[in-house]
């Protein structure tokens, strides 16, 4: 359970290095939709 959270943590961290920078927020939905899409795959 811990390995996972940790690992999910890190996904997150990864999909995130830069907090909105001049991005429209469909992009950034898209970019958080797909990085949410492949931490729900490799369960």
């Amino acid at each position: 359970m811990e390995d996972r959270n940790s690992r999910r943590v890190q996904i997150m961290k990864k999909c995130r290095h830069k907090p909105k920078e001049r991005r429209p927020s469909l992009l950034v939905d898209h970019v958080f939709l797909l990085c949410f899409i492949r931490n729900t795959l490799s369960f």
